[in-house]
């Protein structure tokens, strides 16, 4: 955490289904030092709208500390476009798809 106040951090987000429709949102910290698991949550019983993944999205990154925050990382899913969309007009936070950094790798 010392080195997010000196470099600031990225945050990831990724979520996933299991075979039995069991939704989770994993979030991950990056920075210079390492990267680590940050929390994961049980959407199970959630709509994954875009309202509610810019409400997850804006939570975690109140948590951490929006100062720290450089980025925000998320997967490819529809529902991730219009929080992307509203943090970048809302926050000072710089957004990246994950779709496209795996496009340009």
């Amino acid at each position: 955490m010392a080195t997010w106040k000196q470099y600031e951090c990225t945050v990831m987000s990724d979520g996933w289904t299991d075979r039995k429709s069991n939704s989770l949102i994993n979030f991950l910290v990056n920075s210079p030092e390492r990267t680590f698991f940050y929390k994961s949550i049980d959407a199970s019983e959630s709509i994954k709208t875009g309202a509610f993944l810019w409400e997850q999205l804006d939570k975690v990154v109140a948590e951490i500390g929006e100062e720290h925050v450089l980025q925000v990382i998320t997967d490819n899913h529809a529902s991730y476009v219009m929080p992307v969309q509203d943090l970048w007009s809302q926050e000072n936070v710089f957004i990246g798809l994950l779709a496209l950094l795996i496009a340009l790798t």
